[in-house]
């Protein structure tokens, strides 16, 4: 079963969301992988760099005042406390390096950064044992003694060689931690380009992805407009219009009911212009039949009264007479019966419902009709479902109808005969009633029009007979259907309401 129009528009706008939060994830991790270069560089890089080059700026300066000391100058109190100085200095910027390797350790470093790292502790921690080794000496050639020229000289050329050692590691260090800042800076800037480049591209994705999500949705909803235009239609009294939907979803469901109230409209509407028309026939064949069945008594009652004068007539002129006479009493019987039915079809009662069984109807319908079908050379076959629902209704006008129905048939198979198909079944409501002939069959462009009074196919007949059954069919709350085509004979299919007696014991 497909997922409900709602749970479909939901699952839609969830993609829409999770694209927008696919990119506002990535570009969040883009922005934390600068800030994370960033903040190593500038937690790092950038102070150890500030660091190590002022302490390679003591560094040189304190081989300047080494030479100087070793070439043989002399000593003062200004000059021993400088030194003193920078050898304080040049050992708290040691500490602060190692303190600022450390915190950068803490962050999760890549492997270069690593290697790079642990590197640079390494020279620091040997620059710290450099510097503490050569203590000694430097008390020894800037203290208060008074030293011979050949022991400060050879003092002094120790420390210069060791000290220009150091220089050379702080500046091999400097120049790695440089490198790697260039590195790091251009690697920053690579990042954000590609961050900027991705991001356009996902976000041109996403764009995308809603516009397609917003087609979709267009697609979904467009039956509702379908489903306005219809229903506009069917308000300015066009009730032909449907609805199709090939969803199986509400709209699908919306537009079945949509479908079903719009047929249920124009059977209604259908019915009503039936109504009204059968109203007018039925006044008008009211008047007719009253304006003619009295004249129509005045000529037969003037024709018996003709035909007993002619007994005074000699016999050989008498008998053209008499022939002449019961030719048109014969005419009169015919019109009578005709504005019979007519009258009949005009003032047909309500009916008077009672519960009924339909299969003994039709069995004595049949019995009654049977010398009648045998002179047609008309065969009846017989499926009468035994248990078959009783229905309410009006005996009389039932009978009526349905002998309508049994006559057409008759007279359908007039020529060559032929077998009577008459059958009942039950359905979920009601009964249905199969009558079925093998006559010619009616052509399909009359079939729309042989319930209308006044219709008929038959030469000479009053049109009356189908509408009469179907007014009665559609009294009892039944429904009345015909199919047929030419040389295959008729059906007529009959449904009438079971008792809610029956219904209630079913």
């Amino acid at each position: 079963m497909r997922h409900s129009l709602s749970a479909r528009i939901f699952s839609l706008l969830l993609v829409v969301v999770l694209a927008f939060g696919g990119v506002m994830g990535y570009t969040i991790y883009r922005m934390h992988q600068v800030r994370r270069h960033l903040e190593l560089v500038n937690t790092r890089y950038l102070r150890l760099t500030l660091v190590l080059g002022e302490l390679q700026s003591i560094q040189v300066n304190l081989l300047n005042t080494i030479a100087e000391r070793a070439a043989g100058r002399g000593t003062s109190k200004f000059l021993r406390r400088q030194v003193r100085l920078a050898r304080q200095y040049r050992l708290y910027n040691l500490r602060k390096a190692h303190r600022l390797i450390g915190r950068a350790e803490t962050l999760t470093l890549p492997a270069l950064d690593q290697k790079l790292s642990a590197r640079s502790r390494t020279r620091l921690q040997q620059l710290l044992r450099a510097y503490r080794h050569n203590e000694a000496r430097l008390n020894r050639l800037f203290g208060n003694e008074e030293l011979k020229g050949e022991e400060r000289q050879r003092i002094g050329e120790s420390l210069l060689h060791d000290e220009r050692r150091q220089l050379s590691t702080i500046r091999r260090l400097n120049h790695d931690l440089r490198a790697r800042v260039k590195s790091d800076a251009v690697q920053v800037e690579a990042d954000q380009r590609a961050g900027i480049l991705i991001g356009a591209l996902l976000v041109a994705m996403t764009l995308l992805i809603a516009a397609l999500v917003a087609f979709r949705t267009h697609r979904l909803l467009h039956p509702l407009k379908v489903l306005v235009k219809s229903t506009k239609r069917i308000g300015s009294g066009d009730y032909s219009g449907r609805v199709k939907v090939a969803s199986r979803d509400e709209l699908s469901v919306l537009a079945g009911e949509f479908n079903k109230m719009a047929a249920a409209l124009e059977e209604r509407e259908r019915r009503l212009i039936r109504s009204e028309r059968l109203a007018v026939a039925g006044r008008l064949a009211s008047h007719i039949t009253h304006e003619v069945r009295n004249p129509m008594n005045s000529i037969s009652l003037n024709t018996e009264l003709l035909e007993e004068e002619l007994e005074g007539l000699p016999e050989g002129s008498r008998g053209e007479a008499r022939s002449l006479c019961r030719a048109v009493q014969h005419e009169i019987q015919r019109l009578t019966e005709i504005t019979e039915e007519y009258l009949q079809f005009a003032r047909l009662p309500k009916p008077q419902l009672a519960t009924e069984n339909i299969n003994e109807i039709i069995g004595r319908l049949l019995d009654f009709m049977r010398e009648e079908f045998a002179a047609g050379g008309i065969v009846v076959q017989r499926e009468l479902d035994e248990e078959l629902p009783k229905v309410v209704a009006d005996e009389n006008q039932l009978r009526q109808a349905l002998l309508n129905l049994l006559r057409n048939a008759a007279e359908a198979m007039a020529r060559q005969g032929g077998t009577l198909h008459v059958s009942t079944g039950p359905l979920a409501e009601g009964v249905e009633i199969h009558i079925a002939d093998e006559g010619d069959g009616i052509a399909s462009d009359a079939l729309p029009q042989i319930f209308d009074p006044f219709f008929s196919t038959k030469k000479g007949g009053t049109g009356l007979g189908l509408a009469l059954t179907q007014q009665i069919i559609n009294e009892h709350g039944g429904a009345i259907t015909v199919r047929s085509e030419e040389g295959e004979g008729t059906t007529f299919k009959v449904f009438l309401p079971a008792s809610p007696v029956e219904e209630i014991e079913r």
